[in-house]
C-alpha cells in the first residue's frame, strides 16, 4: 500500500472510533439522573492490587523530576510532532511537509521554508522520499519565551522504485519562541 491509502485508512478508523466515543459518551451523559448521586459500588477500604504495585514503584528520580517541571506544557510533543514532519518528505508531495508547517513557525523560519523551497533542487525527476520518526527529545535550553530542545529521529529513505528503503539517524536542534501563547519554531538545524 502506498503511504497515501495508509493514510486515508488510518483516517477513516480514527473518525469511527471518534464517532463511537461521542456516542458513548453521550449515552452515559444523558442517561444518568441528575439528581441521584454516583452509586459507590467498592466500598473496601483496603487498596486493591493495582495500587499496591503502584506504592511498590521507586520514585523517580531527582534529575528525571527536575527535567520534566523544568519542560513548558506542550512544548515537548510539538517539538516531537514539528520535527517529525520538517523531516519527512516525498518528490511527489511537492513541499507540502514544509509548506503545513509555515503556521507553526515564526517569520524567520517562514522565510527559511520559501528560499529553501525555491532553492531545492530535485535529482533528474527520480522519485525520493523520507520517513521522520521522533524517538526522544533533549531540552537543551529554556526560559520564559525561548527553547532549544534536540530531537532525535530516525529516518527511513526511499528512492527510485521505492523498494529496499534505508534507515538511518538524525537529529534536529529546534529554536523556539513564545509568540503570545503559542509557541512557534524560529530556526531548525540539523545536527
Amino acid at each position: 500500500m502506498d503511504r497515501k491509502r495508509i493514510i486515508v485508512i488510518i483516517t477513516s478508523v480514527v473518525v469511527v472510533l471518534l464517532i463511537i466515543l461521542l456516542i458513548i459518551f453521550l449515552l452515559f451523559r444523558f442517561g444518568q439522573d441528575e439528581t441521584s448521586p454516583p452509586e459507590l459500588t467498592n466500598t473496601n477500604t483496603e487498596p486493591d492490587e493495582i495500587t499496591r504495585q503502584i506504592e511498590q514503584l521507586p520514585p523517580p528520580s531527582e534529575k528525571r523530576v527536575e527535567s520534566d517541571e523544568k519542560y513548558p506544557l506542550g512544548l515537548k510533543q510539538f517539538a516531537l510532532a514539528y520535527s517529525e514532519r520538517f523531516a519527512s518528505y516525498s518528490t511527489d508531495a511537492n513541499f507540502k511537509n514544509l509548506e503545513d508547517l509555515k503556521p507553526l513557525s515564526t517569520n524567520k523560519m517562514i522565510n527559511w521554508i520559501d528560499d529553501y523551497i525555491t532553492d531545492f533542487d530535485f535529482n533528474n525527476g527520480e522519485f525520493e522520499a523520507v520517513e521522520a520518526r521522533a524517538l526522544n527529545n533533549q531540552l537543551l535550553y529554556h526560559a520564559e519565551d525561548t527553547a532549544i530542545i534536540t530531537v532525535s529521529l530516525q529516518l527511513t529513505k526511499f528512492k527510485g522504485n521505492r523498494t529496499n528503503p534505508e534507515t538511518t539517524y538524525g537529529k534536529v536542534e529546534l529554536r523556539g519562541v513564545k509568540v503570545g501563547d503559542q509557541w512557534k519554531i524560529d530556526e531548525v538545524n540539523w545536527q
